[in-house]
């Protein structure tokens, strides 16, 4: 929200431990996924590295992306989230049986995804579910909180029209994203509306869990472990970021913009 500063995104590839081999300065509207095709080359022909396991979280997976990784011979573990995608849900759905392997206090489960020569790793946390579910029960508390209003105001005649009544309806459960588990009717001046306690029970239950599409043959514990050093990328923009100072700087032209970014890679 600065018109008088250019936003940028910047791509940047580590290793394992951190040190950076490519970065590219891409202009400021450019979609997180759409980034990767000009890092991959930089990989395969500016460096010449044969071997690669790509690790990402679910900014970069697309099927897009995961076609072009493929093709590139390149092997690849991409987050996938925690339920939003069919194929995560169906994965999730799998595991309710004893976990394949456990890391501390982190379950994991190895499940096919038959005819695709890919897997899902999904991932459970006992720090992470509390945390899910936390945010959950506040999306649902924040809707029933705007359902209950309606109602009042609908009983108090203050709202009467059949389409007034829906159309705040839809605008409490609009970017809510709990919206699957309620359901409302209304009718001239009159509102009511149920809430799926099962779908929300079994939601709960599964709130730690989250999945990590790969076509490596790693055992599932290296999988979890490989997905990790994305915290060595994580830091490496914070470093940039922060200590380096890498904003804000105003430049008189992007290739002054992009001087600037490959300045404080070398640095960092």
């Amino acid at each position: 929200k600065r018109s008088d500063c250019k936003q940028i995104v910047i791509g940047l590839v580590v290793t394992r431990e951190g040190f950076p081999i490519s970065c590219r300065v891409f202009d400021g509207n450019t979609v997180d996924n759409t980034t990767l095709k000009r890092m991959v080359e930089d990989l395969k022909e500016r460096f010449q590295v044969k071997r690669c396991i790509w690790v990402s979280d679910t900014g970069l997976l697309s099927e897009a992306n995961r076609k072009l990784l493929e093709n590139s011979g390149y092997e690849y573990i991409l987050g996938a989230g925690n339920g939003a995608r069919k194929d995560v849900q169906q994965a999730i759905a799998q595991t309710r049986r004893d976990a394949d392997a456990r890391v501390k206090d982190v379950r994991l489960w190895d499940v096919p995804m038959a005819g695709t020569g890919r897997r899902m790793v999904v991932v459970e946390s006992e720090g992470r579910r509390e945390k899910t579910a936390a945010i959950l029960e506040r999306r649902l508390q924040k809707v029933r909180g705007a359902f209950a209003s309606l109602s009042k105001k609908v009983e108090a005649g203050k709202l009467k029209e059949e389409l007034e009544v829906r159309v705040a309806a839809e605008k409490a459960l609009k970017g809510s994203g709990v919206s699957c588990y309620f359901s409302h009717q209304a009718a001239e001046g009159k509102f009511c509306w149920q809430e799926d306690d099962t779908a929300v029970a079994a939601r709960k239950a599964d709130a730690g869990k989250y999945g990590l599409v790969t076509d490596t043959e790693l055992a599932v514990a290296d999988v979890l472990a490989a997905y990790r050093t994305l915290l060595a990328a994580e830091d490496a923009f914070r470093v940039l970021k922060d200590e380096l100072d890498l904003r804000p700087l105003w430049h008189q032209s992007d290739v002054h913009v992009e001087g600037h970014v490959v300045v404080a890679m070398w640095s960092y």
